[in-house]
């Protein structure tokens, strides 16, 4: 199915997030920004795109609520009959287009006044949202003409029936019959109910069967709203490696499922020990099956583990001592294993997050800044998401 997402240079960084998961989920996301070629003209070649489209994606931020190309974009497909969903990465700061002021958002941030909120519950939605029967496509039927009322029939003439005592007489009654059939399974019944009223080892058994499967039917269920599943049952081959694996110089992310779009149970911090049992092949990479500390059960990529503890490596990185405090922007930013957008996400912090610097470097026309979260983690963010904490951008 071919989706096209609307969104804004400034939102590349979630879209590529969002792209990946349609991905794997089968879809075939199509980008307005990296789809169309400098030498094409752009709304000639956006309405080809959107006409081979099923449905669109919006991404719904602050800078695309008003950017001029995204309403145009949106328009049209709302033109050409297709389907619209918008998500919200995070919280809007300013009012709602009036094109999409009468659509149900998706929220991929959490929110405590919507109960079907956060990025686990937006995956799900959004998929649903994009797999069910369009319904905003209307068809216009030629409307037939009116039928004419049919014609009441003529009357009929009563018809005399002649005077039979031996038609409204009763049909004679019956003398008792019991079938065969019927006499069997009443045997069987009575013998069935003889056995178990003097066999003491069947009654027993019979009451502990009853028993247990009071236990399960009335046990309370588990709420699966306060927390995603962890991967206990994920079919996993049982594997113990020869010699201990500890997290990577970046820290590795235990999913819940062997994805990388799958939700994160913990991370953890580099050089941390893992507590392998098992592995899983899934599109030739292999996936660790770890025991938390906690107990949960979650998947390691295999290029997040290292054979013995290593620290960050530091070669071409300017480092930056003492730290500078900087916040994240208002859209958030993702830290990532390293410098550049193909790298590993390892958390994404909400808007005005504190973060400190502590290195930078220089990867594909921007500079990005090794920051260490408040929980000692430290990653990789690119210099457009973040700010300073009066709010202006950061050049260090």
């Amino acid at each position: 199915m071919r989706v096209f997402v609307s969104s804004t240079r400034v939102d590349a960084d979630w879209t590529d997030q969002l792209c990946a998961f349609l991905s794997d989920r089968g879809f075939k996301p199509m980008l307005d920004g990296r789809d169309i070629g400098s030498a094409d003209v752009w709304k000639h070649r956006v309405k080809t795109l959107l006409s081979s489209v099923e449905a669109v994606v919006f991404v719904l931020t602050d800078d695309s609520a008003e950017a001029i190309e995204c309403e145009w974009e949106i328009s049209e497909a709302q033109r050409q009959g297709k389907r619209v969903v918008a998500v919200l990465p995070a919280a809007l700061q300013v009012r709602p287009p009036d094109f999409l002021a009468e659509r149900n958002f998706i929220l991929f941030y959490s929110d405590p006044v919507a109960p079907e909120s956060g990025f686990y519950a937006g995956q799900k939605r959004l998929e649903a949202a994009l797999r069910q029967k369009p319904l905003n496509v209307r068809v216009t039927r030629p409307v037939a003409p009116p039928t004419p009322p049919p014609r009441a029939p003529p009357p009929r003439e009563p018809v005399m029936i002649p005077y039979d005592p031996a038609y409204l007489a009763p049909p004679p009654r019956r003398g008792f019959r019991m079938p065969w059939f019927r006499l069997g399974l009443l045997a069987a019944v009575g013998g069935a109910s003889y056995y178990t009223a003097t066999n003491e080892q069947f009654r027993s058994g019979l009451g502990t069967a009853w028993t247990e499967a009071s236990a399960v039917l009335l046990a309370p269920a588990a709420d699966e709203d306060d927390a995603p599943p962890d991967g206990s049952r994920v079919s996993a081959h049982d594997w113990t490696p020869e010699s201990p694996l500890f997290a990577g110089a970046s820290g590795a992310n235990a999913r819940n499922y062997p994805l990388p779009s799958a939700t994160i149970l913990q991370e953890l911090p580099a050089a941390a020990p893992l507590n392998i049992n098992g592995r899983m092949e899934v599109q030739g990479d292999w996936w660790f099956r770890v025991v938390l500390e906690d107990g949960r059960v979650g998947f390691v990529h295999e290029e997040a583990t290292a054979s013995r503890p290593t620290a960050p490596s530091t070669a071409g990185v300017t480092l930056i001592d003492p730290g500078v405090a900087v916040r994240a922007g208002r859209a958030g930013a993702n830290v990532r294993a390293s410098p550049g957008l193909r790298a590993r996400r390892l958390v994404r912090v909400e808007a005005g997050a504190a973060l400190t610097v502590t290195g930078r470097t220089q990867t594909g026309g921007h500079r990005w800044y090794r920051v260490q979260l408040g929980n000692g983690q430290t990653g990789w963010a690119r210099d457009d998401v973040l700010v300073t904490a009066e709010g202006q951008p950061v050049r260090i």
